[in-house]
């Protein structure tokens, strides 16, 4: 995340070319996001997409309003993100949620017992694991998987079916 108002979409890897585009690498689903005439920010700078088009799966190049030549692409430094403001947000289904939308949540077991703080999401390839923070600085990583964890937006917190050792 950018800020509290603006969410990332994707990063920048690289400069392309002479005419200042940018190599960028998506964080989102919605391809749409890199879109001809979408207003993003750069960082903080708010811009307009005037060329985008895709390299494979996940990497797009785009050329952005403000930046028209190699030189002044290339003060853009890697790493840097590209975000939408939180408004831009598409409508998810009932039962979904953004991954930043579960930071700070709290996790509870079934027996109502406090585990801690979701400080981070791993991307993974079947669930996504939730890193949690205890109240003793430790880290605990629990699967967002169905059978294991329920999720409850209203009351911010994720309760979790924790397995016993034997």
């Amino acid at each position: 995340m950018l800020s509290k108002t603006l969410v990332s979409i994707g990063i920048v890897t690289g400069v392309f070319g002479i005419r200042g585009e940018l190599k960028v690498d998506s964080l989102t689903d919605y391809d749409d996001r890199f879109d001809i005439d979408n207003e993003i920010y750069l960082g903080s700078q708010k811009v307009i997409i005037q060329s985008s088009r895709r390299l494979n799966k996940s990497r797009f190049i785009i050329g952005v309003s403000s930046i028209d030549n190699r030189t002044l692409a290339m003060a853009i430094p890697s790493g840097t993100l590209l975000g939408i403001d939180e408004n831009q947000l598409k409508e998810l289904p009932e039962g979904k949620h953004y991954r930043f939308e579960l930071i700070d949540f709290d996790v509870l077991s079934t027996d109502g017992e406090r585990i801690g703080r979701v400080s981070e999401i791993i991307e993974t390839g079947a669930n996504d694991v939730f890193v949690v923070k205890t109240k003793d600085d430790l880290e605990i990583l629990i699967p967002n998987a169905p059978e294991m964890v329920k999720i409850d937006s209203s009351s911010q917190t994720i309760l979790v079916d924790m397995l016993k050792e034997v």
